[in-house]
């Protein structure tokens, strides 16, 4: 019976060392989550940049051709809480500005948007490069619509309905 004793307090004790290195343990990782969070909030306030590049490949019968058919890059930021933007440049071919906008969060419901950005012509038109499922939009899209336009506008933020 003495034996048994011993033992479990053996282990009682050895379990409480280990218990003392984690509670010193838990404060670094506490002070890391600090310096984590702190750093979180930091890059969160830096712009969003991100690309893409869609290449293609031709066959002709007798010639083959490889090309860019587009490289963007892309930022993405917020000023303030109701105020983002976004400038969104493409490379393939001559370098041009697509998207260079201001968006003001009025309410939950309406933006208020300046500078130069894709007009929504069709339900087609509204989807990028990326979510399209096809390789580009249909040409009577392409040709019935200029797709970026300096102007102003104020929108609805949400379906109403």
């Amino acid at each position: 019976m003495r034996k048994v004793v011993v033992i479990i307090w053996g282990l009682f004790m050895y379990g409480s060392l280990f218990a003392q290195q984690n509670t010193a343990d838990l404060t670094e990782i506490s002070d890391m989550e600090k310096r984590m969070t702190a750093m979180e909030k930091i890059i969160s306030e830096l712009p969003k940049i991100s690309g893409f590049i869609n290449m293609r490949y031709r066959y002709n019968g007798e010639s083959n051709s490889f090309d860019i058919r587009r490289a963007r890059l892309d930022f993405k930021g917020d000023l303030a809480t109701k105020l983002d933007y976004r400038f969104q440049m493409e490379f393939a071919g001559s370098p041009k500005l697509l998207d260079a906008y201001l968006r003001c969060k009025i309410d939950r419901r309406f933006n208020l948007q300046v500078g130069e950005f894709k007009i929504p012509f069709s339900m087609e038109n509204i989807y990028g490069p990326t979510t399209l499922e096809t390789a580009d939009n249909s040409m009577a899209i392409s040709n019935l619509c200029n797709y970026w336009k300096t102007q102003a506008r104020m929108t609805p933020a949400a379906r109403l309905f």
